[in-house]
């Protein structure tokens, strides 16, 4: 496994752990900026859509840290996951698929640049 896959096999992986959580199409989130602090369902949609813009592995990368840190400020927010709000869930659920959507496609289009 190359380096590039391992990091965009992790990304998709942290989709998946960060709470099962996804994303939504509002414009705030279209551009990354503008989530709101207090709305994490915001928030994880604002990533997802930073990581799918990535071009290269070190973006790659730095959107997987990101979500990965805040995957864990939502577990020591919400201690359980019946703590945590139903379209939180469901952002953290589509941001899961289009991560791995777009980290799929990444690989696809860097491999291709080989």
């Amino acid at each position: 496994m190359t380096k590039l896959t391992q990091i965009l096999t992790i990304l998709a992986c942290t989709f998946a752990l960060s709470m099962t959580i996804g994303c939504g199409k509002d414009e705030a989130s279209k551009s990354g900026e503008g989530a709101s602090s207090d709305d994490p369902a915001a928030q994880v949609t604002a990533i997802a859509d930073k990581a799918c813009a990535c071009e290269d592995k070190d973006c790659a990368k730095a959107a997987k840290d990101e979500f990965r840190a805040f995957g864990k400020s939502l577990k020591a927010k919400y201690e359980k996951k019946e703590d945590v709000p139903e379209d939180v869930l469901k952002a953290f659920k589509a941001a899961e698929k289009k991560g791995r959507t777009c980290g799929k496609e990444l690989r696809k289009k860097l491999e291709v640049k080989k």
